[in-house]
C-alpha cells in the first residue's frame, strides 16, 4: 500500500487497493486450482513413471504462478490507486 501512502492515502484509495488486491487474488486463486485439477486428472490415466516428473513441473509452476500473480496485482492496484487519485 506504498502507492496509497505517496499518492496522499485516504480511506478510499485504501478500500479500493484492498478490495482489487483480493478480488485479484480469488481469481489467482481459482486459476491455479484449476490446473492443478487438470495435471491431476492426467496423473490418474498415465502410471506412476511420469507422476513425479509431473508433480515436480507443477509444484514449480505454482511457485512461479505465484510470484507472476504476485507482481501482476501490485502492478495492477498501484495503477488503479494512482487513476482514482487524479
Amino acid at each position: 500500500m506504498a502507492v496509497v501512502r505517496t499518492s496522499g492515502g485516504g480511506s478510499v484509495k485504501l478500500v479500493v487497493g484492498i478490495a482489487l488486491g483480493l478480488l485479484l487474488g480469488i481469481l489467482s486463486m481459482f486459476v491455479a486450482r484449476m490446473a492443478g485439477r487438470l495435471v491431476i486428472r492426467s496423473l490418474r490415466r498415465e502410471g506412476a513413471t511420469k507422476t513425479e516428473l509431473k508433480l515436480r513441473v507443477l509444484y514449480f509452476a505454482a511457485l512461479l504462478w505465484t510470484v507472476i500473480s504476485l507482481l501482476l496485482s501490485m502492478q495492477v492496484t498501484g495503477s488503479v490507486i494512482r487513476l482514482v487519485s487524479q
